[in-house]
């Protein structure tokens, strides 16, 4: 395990379970000891389907039997880990991940790092509850507890859950505090897959927040950490980096091609299903952008995700995809049923910026002034990120909202500020599309600003031609004549 080589310690762990079994299987604490260092090696192997299927349940059964909570909180442990790492957050919708969820919950001592573990897992599951309120007070529960223990393992493990927990819009600058906080510590007895789970977040958070050069350079340490370690879950998450930078760059058939390349790479280390939804992440909007929406959405579909609901996001994204291909009727009902649903946690003041941007959008594309009211509210304290989770420019969607609601000074101020925002970080399709927009604002509302929507348009075409957006170039090129 030292030099990384976690094949071998599997193999030399599974002979000594063995051993164990003919020589001394009355042991049942040897045994559970044994299966638990077996799962540690496992996972970063690429055999999370193993530690979740075998390994985790085995041992927790033996925990069970000597009624020892210690290690009966690892085992849930290993097995939520285990879960993630097959899968990633889209699994903790299934009801496995829920069991082992609540299995953890029980056997938590009050005031130990087992807590903290416990606490970060519930968010997930109070989160697909559309609790969002809850989730969030379980991480920062699950922060202050791990500064107070001062465990690095821990601390790490709770930082990450805070970033990624839900929080409403006004209070996005406490992800950068965070994050600022944390690149302070050292990384001294903290696991590579822990730490790779930091940096990949951590530069989430810094892109949002407008600083690239930032989130490139937690992403290389990523690249060096996963090379370093061999470690499949951060093998996985250091291949998306390159796709993520060329969609912001353009390069829409490069970020399509990475993602595909993180599916192969994902099969080979023992977790497809991560690898798919990974993948999906990635692609859905560059496959839009080149009109390509038929096979977003079909690599969304019932059964490629088994029957697994993204606990933030995927369904209102499929209905955008419809409304970007033209399905009117099907995503205002689509729409109209996630509003209604508890799961979403719409009307919880905790939901996202990433989730509310997506809702923005959808909700202006179908034309629900009402509802659009309503989200530019709640989103507009958002409005100076460079993007929401690397997806789109919050402040072009509040934009389009307010020319919606025939606030044209309000847009235009909105269109603005997107494209400052975008130009930080240098996102080359939110720049053309925001000018596009803006284009279109002023030939409707500022006919004696025809020029600059003209400079603008002309902007838009050559950039769409360039990244092949073809569905924005054809619509530009209708504006020449207009």
């Amino acid at each position: 395990m030292a030099v990384y080589a976690y094949g071998e310690a599997s193999r030399l762990l599974d002979r000594a379970l063995q051993v164990q079994e003919v020589l001394a299987s009355y042991d049942k604490v040897r045994r559970c000891d044994l299966l638990l260092s077996l799962g540690e090696a496992l996972l970063p192997a690429g055999e999370p389907q193993r530690v979740m299927d075998v390994v985790a349940p085995e041992a927790f059964t033996l925990a069970e039997a000597v009624s020892d909570r210690a290690r009966a909180s690892l085992a849930c442990r290993m097995a939520l880990d285990a879960i993630i790492r097959y899968g990633g957050t889209p699994m903790a919708g299934t009801s496995e991940y829920l069991q082992w969820a609540q299995r953890a919950d029980r056997y938590a001592e009050v005031g130990t790092t087992d807590r903290i573990y416990a606490d970060i897992r519930l968010v997930s599951v109070r989160w697909g509850e559309g609790k969002l309120t809850e989730a969030r007070n379980l991480a920062l529960h699950a922060m202050e507890l791990a500064r107070e223990l001062k465990n690095p393992e821990a601390l790490y493990r709770a930082a990450r859950g805070l970033i990624t927990s839900p929080r409403p819009p006004e209070h996005e600058e406490e992800r950068l505090q965070l994050v600022t906080e944390m690149n302070w510590h050292d990384h001294v007895g903290v696991t590579a897959g822990t730490l790779g789970s930091w940096l990949t977040w951590g530069g989430h958070v810094l892109l949002d927040q407008g600083d690239r050069t930032g989130a490139e350079a937690m992403w290389e340490q990523l690249g060096q950490l996963a090379e370093r370690t061999n470690v499949a879950g951060q093998l996985i998450g250091s291949a998306a980096a390159r796709p993520r930078l060329a969609y912001l760059d353009g390069h829409l058939d490069e970020a399509v091609s990475g993602a595909n390349d993180i599916l192969r790479t994902a099969e080979e280390l023992g977790a497809p299903f991560m690898g798919h939804v990974n993948a999906w992440v990635i692609s859905w909007q560059p496959l839009l952008h080149m009109g390509r929406g038929e096979e977003a959405l079909a690599a969304l579909s019932a059964d490629e995700l088994a029957g697994v609901e993204y606990p933030e996001g995927g369904e209102v994204r499929k209905a955008l995809i419809q409304a970007h291909l033209g399905q009117t009727s099907e995503a205002r009902d689509a729409l109209q049923d996630l509003v209604a649903d508890q799961r979403v946690g719409f009307e919880d003041e905790n939901l996202n910026a990433s989730a509310l941007v997506v809702l923005l959008e959808l909700a202006t594309m179908v034309g629900d002034r009402e509802l659009c009211s309503v989200l530019t509210q709640r989103l507009a304290p958002a409005a100076n990120l460079s993007t929401a989770m690397a997806a789109t420019c919050p402040a072009r969607h509040l934009g389009a909202a307010a020319a919606l609601l025939d606030e044209p000074d309000k847009a235009r101020s909105y269109y603005h500020q997107a494209l400052e925002a975008a130009g930080k970080i240098r996102f080359r399709p939110e720049i053309a599309l925001t000018r596009l927009q803006l284009c279109e604002l002023l030939l409707e509302h500022y006919p004696d600003e025809r020029a600059e929507a003209l400079d603008h348009l002309e902007f838009a075409i050559g950039e769409f031609q360039d990244m092949k957006m073809w569905p924005s170039l054809e619509c530009a090129l209708s504006r020449r004549y207009t």
